[in-house]
């Protein structure tokens, strides 16, 4: 069986007339070298180009931090006043002022605090009131129908356990009118 194989393929071969292919172009001779390469052709050097100018970061930077700490000290100072404003001692002289008759005939009716553009419409309380310590010193605007003044009010206690001595509460109008020693009147006195 394998023997017809194979006869019957070198039949089919010989049908097909299979001669093989034309020789291709000859090869070039073979290069030799007798004498030095031949030198390149030189170049100039290309040159460098100017380096873009890049600005500093740092005044941003300064810029930034300037920001950055004014808000913080801005918050620190709305803070505190607001811890100030509501404290019983400015409560208890803002009660006392719009109960005086003295006050009222001088800055009006309506007597109370003078808000601020720069504490966002909420009065300033300068000072501050360390009742901890025994020691009490505040300032602020006030207004009324008819004008406005700033008051002041000074309170100390010598010992813990002693109550607190007033040393100034002082009424200083914006029309030169000075109302001293508020708490004289027979008022309510001042807690601290």
């Amino acid at each position: 069986m394998s023997l017809t194989r194979l006869i019957r393929n070198s039949e089919k071969c010989a049908k097909l007339d299979l001669k093989p292919p034309p020789p291709g172009p000859p090869p070039p001779p073979p290069v030799t070298f007798d004498s030095p390469s031949k030198p390149r052709i030189v170049h100039d050097r290309p040159q460098p180009k100017d380096l873009p100018v890049i600005q500093s970061r740092a005044p941003a930077v300064i810029v930034l931090g300037i920001l950055g700490i004014s808000a913080w000290a801005g918050f620190i100072v709305y803070a505190t006043n607001q811890e100030r404003l509501a404290s019983s001692v400015v409560r208890q002289v803002l009660t006392q002022l719009k109960a005086s008759p003295e006050v009222g005939a001088v800055l009006g009716r309506s007597v109370g605090p003078e808000p601020t553009w720069w504490m966002l419409g909420q009065p300033y309380v300068d000072g501050g009131g360390m009742l901890t310590i025994g020691k009490v010193d505040i300032s602020m605007r006030v207004k009324g129908t008819n004008g406005a003044g700033t008051i002041y009010f000074t309170s100390i206690r010598k010992e813990k356990g002693q109550p607190f001595t007033i040393l100034r509460y002082k009424l200083i109008c914006d029309n030169g009118v000075v109302l001293d020693n508020l708490h004289q009147e027979g008022l309510v006195p001042v807690p601290a």
